[in-house]
């Protein structure tokens, strides 16, 4: 049966962190196990039904950054040619631990394995150090943009190899931003907020855009709890640390993410 795809902006609710968010288009995994940092094959396939009738175009919350692997289900249903941005302070390419669990660690190598119509990631914002931990073989999949470079900016430079004719996905995780600027439940980087949006920018005025995720939520890595204080925040613009105010900013800027649509299943 072929299911009406619904674009626009989904969040998925793991830990309890946009309880207080009365959007038409949360949808509830709390009571899903198996999935804080690692993935069941079986909580997969419960996700994959639970999204499935809501594309890859538009914007996805995808809760704290132990959830990062969400991306590689988003990006399962791009059906054409397509390059991944990605803006993380980590690589996301370590072999796992827990074979064959897809983690927040590992998903981007699998989808590096599997995804015939992903051609291109750009991988920006890990330090140097993190690369060079990657074998020579996975490093030469990636176009890497070190912590000090994405910092820097030079832009159009850094981005010389770029090809606006392929579709791009950004998957973000604000763990790459300092903690000046907000806190999450990983070690971070230490970008401005102006220079992400910067980056962001780069992509919406340099091609088209599918789609796009954010993670980076600040939680307790223990599961359902809450950081203390954050709904609060959550639910408010004032001051820097508001996660609400800094996905808004960043929204905003992605109108662009309304482009036309992917050939999705």
């Amino acid at each position: 049966m072929k299911h009406e795809q619904k674009p626009g902006r989904v969040i998925m609710n793991f830990t309890g962190v946009y309880d207080d968010l009365s959007e038409e288009k949360v949808l509830y995994f709390t009571d899903l196990e198996g999935t804080d940092g690692y993935c069941s094959e079986e909580a997969k396939q419960v996700i994959r039904e639970r999204i499935r009738e809501y594309p890859a175009e538009g914007i996805h919350y995808l809760d704290s950054g132990n959830y990062h692997y969400l991306s590689e289900l988003w990006l399962e249903k791009i059906r054409q040619p397509f390059q991944l941005a990605m803006l993380d302070h980590h690589t996301d390419m370590q072999p796992s631990a827990l074979l064959p669990l897809t983690s927040c660690g590992n998903w981007l190598l699998e989808c590096l394995d599997t995804n015939r119509f992903l051609k291109k990631v750009w991988l920006i914002g890990p330090p140097k150090e993190s690369f060079a931990e990657l074998t020579a073989e996975d490093r030469a999949r990636v176009c890497f943009i070190e912590q000090e470079q994405a910092d820097r900016g030079c832009i159009e430079e850094l981005m010389s190899g770029f090809d606006p004719r392929l579709p791009v996905y950004l998957s973000v995780d604000k763990d790459i931003l300092s903690e000046d600027v907000l806190s999450t439940n990983w070690d971070q980087g230490s970008m401005t907020l102006e220079r992400l949006k910067e980056w962001i920018g780069f992509f919406a005025g340099h091609g088209t855009i599918i789609g796009m995720d954010l993670c980076g939520e600040e939680v307790h890595n223990e599961f359902r709890h809450v950081s203390e204080g954050y709904s609060d925040r959550l639910r408010t613009d004032e001051g820097k640390g508001s996660g609400t105010e800094i996905n808004r900013e960043l929204e905003t800027m992605l109108a662009a993410v309304e482009s036309g649509p992917a050939e999705a299943k």
